[in-house]
């Protein structure tokens, strides 16, 4: 059976472990939604590694075999102008909310949860979200994941379940291949390359997730990753963004604000994208240079806000590499 975290405490549960032959106890949602969330309350965690270890305890004695329930999943709740919430939105993307330009983040992520608010009557997916009211972002942070595996192997638990399934879409969060390396040293390595037609590929040639990046220490609109494509002149004809949210052009890059221009006159492309899971590429759409260019010229590099990654050439083409 499933169990909630707190039953070892109450006076029937050694009768119930009489009667089942294993349990299994689910660490997640341990506290509810608090009335009145606000920027300086916000909702706890799915995971929190101080609190779950305190509801840990009592298992280490549990006398038949137990395993321990943990989170994999993401969520995001609507809280009204009271601070109360108003359910979950199911059904969304990572671009729906890192890049929505009605949305303003309030805080720092912090063990998965980022707090945002509506600048106006928008919706997010398909839900619709009032002004002021708070949308909150929230996914199971993998070093909290990591330390609660470690926690419940020395309780005692005979393995571990995970809720839920991961899929392709945002509440199903962290992937299978980035779970069964959890606890690695891994990290996601990023790699643009050519195709074999007038585009681009950025590929995780890891199986770890480069997760959601929802808030960053510049402001409010510190969101997501940027691929910057670099040339020697102004010799991009045409940018499409492909599977990215969006594709900028800007010139005068030595500049201390650059100048968003046309493509025709752009020297750097930023192509935006919220997160890449392991094992997945992102093409991006048709991209034509002038007649005599070439893609040799070009360089790249990842900007995640906090760092800036170093310029590299083009990878060849997958094809290419493999002869």
């Amino acid at each position: 059976i499933t169990a909630l975290a707190g039953w070892p405490r109450l006076p029937g549960f050694p009768a119930l472990t009489g009667a089942v032959e294993e349990i299994a106890p689910m660490f997640y949602d341990l506290q509810g939604d608090p009335t009145g969330v606000s920027a300086d309350a916000p909702p706890p965690p799915l995971l929190d590694p101080a609190q779950f270890e305190a509801v840990l305890r009592p298992w280490k004695s549990c006398p038949i075999p137990w395993r321990a329930g943990l989170p994999t999943f993401a969520r995001l709740t609507i809280f009204d102008r009271t601070g109360l919430s108003r359910g979950q939105i199911p059904s969304w993307t990572w671009d729906d909310l890192c890049f929505h330009k009605s949305l303003r983040t309030l805080a720092p992520t912090r063990l998965g949860v980022t707090l945002l608010r509506a600048d106006a009557d928008v919706r997010v997916a398909s839900t619709p979200v009032a002004k002021n009211q708070l949308v909150a972002s929230r996914y199971t942070d993998r070093t909290a994941l990591t330390q609660a595996i470690t926690l419940s192997r020395a309780a005692g638990s005979a393995g571990i379940i995970l809720f839920r399934l991961p899929d392709s879409t945002g509440p199903g969060g962290w992937s299978l291949g980035d779970l069964a390396a959890i606890g690695t040293a891994n990290l996601p390595k990023l790699t643009l390359r050519r195709t074999t037609g007038e585009q681009l590929e950025l590929i995780n040639d890891s199986p770890i997730e480069l997760g959601p990046r929802l808030s960053g220490p510049k402001g409010d609109r510190d969101r997501g990753y940027a691929l910057e494509l670099d040339a020697p002149g102004p010799i991009f004809r045409e940018a499409l963004p492909g599977d990215f949210w969006r594709v900028t052009s800007h010139a005068q890059l030595d500049a201390e604000k650059p100048i968003p221009v046309v493509v025709p006159l752009a020297t750097r492309l930023t192509f935006w994208f919220s997160h890449l899971r392991g094992r997945t590429t992102l093409q991006t759409g048709l991209l034509q240079l002038a007649p005599e260019a070439n893609l040799d010229t070009l360089r790249y590099r990842i900007v995640d806000g906090d760092n800036t990654g170093e310029w590299k050439p083009l990878a060849p083409t997958a094809a290419a590499k493999a002869n």
